[in-house]
Order: structure tokens, then sequence, then C-alpha cells
């Protein structure tokens, strides 16, 4: 039952999730939850973190299906970052002590702590991941090579103080200071912190947050304005930029990854304060959130099939149990049967051998007639022209000859009657 409540369940968020990123594209969904910072990660999970400091983390699509992250407990986070496989937290704990904890995206194992990058430097305020490298900054910028389980941090005197700093796989993108006029301003950099240049496309504003994705086709910035603008990578004209709608919401941080927008806000909707919509109406990827979806619900048939495959072989092999039973049994009357069959045969043979030995025992009888009467054709016979006594005398002499020896020898038992009538030697 469990099974087919979590496959009816599935199939109405596909649907609903299908019905609300085609029928109204352009729209903000309201996703339920309250967060002060979010990141999403193209392995498919939203990371997020809110004012109480609690982590949390969604599997996209991700519709109000929070999961607390548990592990740590910062007093204060400073930022959150993602990549392709884990998650990046710049907090301090409850004594004061400043770290990076490093988790994988998916949320499973446990945090583990990289604060020999960060302990004792001054405070730093933002932190970046690019595909090879974890950045911190501050006071002052350090950045590592991942993972980052040494020492090895070294310090970039040659960058601007970046503050609001991307996870944007091969640019580094953070906020940081205009030479000339003092005001803050966009730049954009090689992952390893070179050719760092002022972003074009962002000129004339103040961004207070940006966001690029991984692969270079949108960045995203939050202006002082209060509005969210958008322009294609690498956002090197000013008249690339353009204003992204927010249906009347103040967006106070964004994060965009593989066509999906993702926005905090100052203000609650319906739901809560996080909001999500496509950047472009491409199917792409609505396919893969619904695809997405649609894998989890053929774990739940794959999983039916398989208790469905046991429970059949179980009563297959029940029932031949009971055939096997059923022909022992049979045999065993089939042998019940053999053995009254024998005795029923064995009764034969026995009244079979009485009666030929009855017969048997006819046969002296019979000899002696039989001369007798061979006698009584010769007297009469013979008896007419010369004498025949002695003839005579002769059959009757043979006749009785004959059945003495047939009676001697002759018996049911093999013995002859005079060893029958005998008694048996001890």
């Amino acid at each position: 039952m469990d099974a087919l409540q979590q496959f009816s369940s599935l199939t109405q968020n596909l649907v609903s999730f299908v019905n609300s990123q085609v029928g109204s594209f352009g729209d903000w969904q309201n996703v339920p939850g309250g967060l002060s910072s979010l990141r999403v990660s193209s392995a498919g999970y939203v990371w997020g973190y809110n004012s109480s400091q609690s982590i949390y983390v969604c599997k996209q699509p991700c519709t109000g299906d929070w999961q607390m992250v548990s592990g740590l407990t910062p007093a204060s986070i400073q930022s959150l970052q993602v990549d392709t496989t884990n998650v990046y937290l710049l907090f301090t704990d409850t004594s004061g002590v400043q770290s990076v904890a490093v988790r994988p995206v998916d949320g499973s194992g446990s945090w583990t702590l990289l604060s020999n990058g960060v302990s004792g430097k001054p405070s730093m305020t933002s932190l970046g991941v690019t595909n090879t490298f974890l950045w911190v900054s501050g006071t002052q910028t350090f950045h590592c090579t991942k993972p980052c389980t040494t020492d090895a941090w070294i310090e970039d005197t040659s960058l601007p103080l970046l503050s609001s700093l991307s996870s944007s796989g091969q640019k580094l993108y953070g906020l940081g200071p205009d030479p000339t006029t003092g005001k803050t301003i966009a730049y954009g950099a090689d992952e390893t912190g070179e050719n760092l240049q002022p972003v074009g496309g962002l000129a004339g504003m103040s961004p207070m947050k940006v966001n690029g994705e991984s692969d270079q086709t949108t960045l995203l910035a939050v202006g002082s304005d209060s509005k969210l603008y958008g322009c294609a990578a690498p956002c090197t004209d000013p008249s690339s930029a353009y204003v992204i709608g927010t249906q009347g919401n103040t967006p106070t941080d964004v994060s965009i990854k593989d066509n999906q927008i993702w926005m905090v806000t100052a203000n609650n909707g319906q739901n809560g304060n996080i909001f999500q919509r496509l950047d472009t109406p491409d199917s792409t990827s609505i396919l893969k959130q619904a695809s997405a979806i649609d894998s989890q619900r053929d774990d739940i048939v794959k999983g039916l099939e398989t208790q469905y495959a046991v429970q059949t072989a179980t009563e297959t092999a029940q029932q031949q149990v009971q055939n096997a039973l059923g022909i022992v049994n049979e045999f065993v009357e089939d042998k019940k049967s053999g053995n009254d069959i024998g005795t029923i045969r064995e009764q034969i043979r026995s009244e079979t051998d009485k009666r030929n030995s009855y017969i048997q025992k006819l046969y002296p009888l019979q000899i002696v007639a039989f001369a007798l009467l061979l006698a009584v054709l010769v007297y009469g016979v013979l008896g007419l022209f010369f004498p025949v006594d002695t003839l005579i005398a002769i059959i009757l002499t043979l006749g009785l000859g004959a059945a003495i020896y047939f009676s001697v020898t002759n018996n049911t038992n093999g013995q002859s009657t005079v060893q029958s009538i005998l008694p048996t030697p001890r």
C-alpha cells in the first residue's frame, strides 16, 4: 500500500510540475519553504539555510520536500556554495571559530571540516567554488586546490576584496569596488583568478548578488534597486542585460543551473519565500526534471515486480513440493497394490500347484486302469486264437510297476510318496 501511495504521489507531482512549467512559462512557482539563501547544483539538488542557521536540502524538482541536514551547529553561516559533487559551507561555530565544511551534494555521508583553510585568518564573508579551486574572501582573499585537505591555501593579493563569490565552473564571479568610482560592481575572472575584468553587461548598476551558471549561458544579478537582472554569458555588452520580472516579489538571493532559476525573496508568497521558474522556454530542462520524477516511479514499479517475482517463486516452489508429495503418495499406494497383487499371485500359484499335484496323483490310477483295459482287450481278442495268460501277466506287471514308479517319484513338495510317509530324520 505504501508503494502505491508513493507512486500516486509522484505521479501527481509529475503532472503538477509539467503543467506549471509548460502551462505558465514565465510565472514564478512558489515552492513551499523558507530560506535566507540557496544554491542549485547541476547534480539535481537544491541547498539552503534559514535565519535559524538550519541547513536544508531538496532533490529537484523539489516540490517542498526539504530535508534538514544535521551534523553541524553553526552560530552563523556566512556563505553556502555547491558544485557537481559537494556542498560547501563557510560558517562560524559557537566558539567563534570560522571553518569551511564539505559534504556530498546528495546529502549522504557526514561533514568534513577544512578549518585549516580559514582558522586563524581574518574573518571571511564569502565562499566561491570553481571546477578546480575553492575560494574564500573577506578582508583578504585565499584559494586552494580541491579537495583542499592540506594547508596549501594561497593568498591572492592581486585581486580586489571580492564579496558574493559565485560557483560557476570555469569562471569566478564576485562583487568588488570600482577603482574609479568606488561603487560596487560585478567582476569576472578565469577560475585561477587571472584576467579579472568588470562584467560589462552589468555596468551602470550596483549589484548586491551575482550568480553565474556552470555552463556559462546566463549570468544573474540582484540589483540594489531590488530588481533581478540577467544577461547571456559572457555578458560583456551593456545592452545584453535585461530585467527579469519577479511578479512583485523582492529578490534577496538567486541561483541558476540547467535553465532553472531559483530565487529567495524578502517577502513571503502563499507558500513561503522560495520561488522557481524556467529561464527560457526550453523543453530539455523540463524533460530532465520530469524524467527524474519518472525514474523514481520506475524504481517503485521495479520494487513491486521484484516482490511479485519472489511471491510467485515461493508459490511455485510450494506447488512443486505438493506435486512431489502427491507422486510419493501415489508410489506408496502403487506399492501397496503391488503387494496385494503379489499375494494374489502366490495364492493362484499355490492353487495351481495343488491342482497339478492332484492331477499327478491320478497318474498311477490311470496307468493301472489302462493296464487292466489292455489286458481285457488282449484276452478278448487274442485269447480266441491262442493262450494269452503269459501276455496278460506281463501287461499287468508292467502297468503295476509303472503305477508304483509314478506314485513314488511325483509329489508337490519334491518328495516321493514313501518319503512323505516316513518321518523326517533328525
